[in-house]
């Protein structure tokens, strides 16, 4: 696993690296494509950079290893690179959020992003929320006891649809086209 310091560093993240970029949170970006080449993620500046087409596409609120954490995967579907600096994941019933994004995130298209959320999602039913840096919502998705299930994400049947479903092979990082 690779750690820096974004404060410090101008980086880019090839397929499958791992980047701290705020004390206690952990970021994972993964590409689109099973190549490397044009499918990087970049911080820093963009010539042309929008702030639509993120969206929640898979999470998981109780991994089957009771080690690990719950996680929610954003997903950039827009044709464009997308600054997420500053936005957050929220879950209902809390004053605060799961998870904030540091400064200078650029989310390439077509990129994974899989945010560490703690253990924060409800096993009976909850709600998970998207906001951007103004807290207004972006992307938000309920599910209940019925769609809960240990080792069981629930994700966007193809990548950034409308549609959901429990994903038996949660696919963190990875397309869920096909896998869930």
């Amino acid at each position: 696993m690779l750690k820096l310091n974004l404060k410090v560093f101008l980086i880019t993240i090839m397929v499958g690296l791992t980047v701290e970029m705020v004390a206690g949170v952990t970021y994972s970006f993964f590409s689109a494509s099973t190549e490397n080449s044009g499918n990087t993620f970049t911080t820093g500046t963009w010539s042309s950079v929008q702030t639509g087409g993120v969206v929640i596409n898979e999470f998981m609120p109780e991994p089957s290893d009771t080690s690990a954490h719950d996680w929610v995967e954003l997903y950039n579907s827009s044709s464009n690179p997308v600054d997420i600096s500053g936005w957050s994941l929220w879950d209902s019933g809390n004053s605060t959020a799961m998870a904030t994004i540091g400064n200078n995130v650029i989310l390439n298209n077509n990129i994974y992003m899989v945010v560490d959320v703690g253990v924060r999602l409800s096993q009976n039913s909850d709600t998970v929320t998207l906001k951007n840096i103004g807290r207004n919502s972006i992307d938000t998705k309920s599910y209940t006891q019925s769609d809960y299930q240990v080792g069981v994400s629930i994700g966007r049947e193809t990548d950034g649809s409308d549609v959901w479903k429990k994903c038996v092979t949660p696919s963190s990082g990875a397309t869920n086209n096909g896998a869930c």
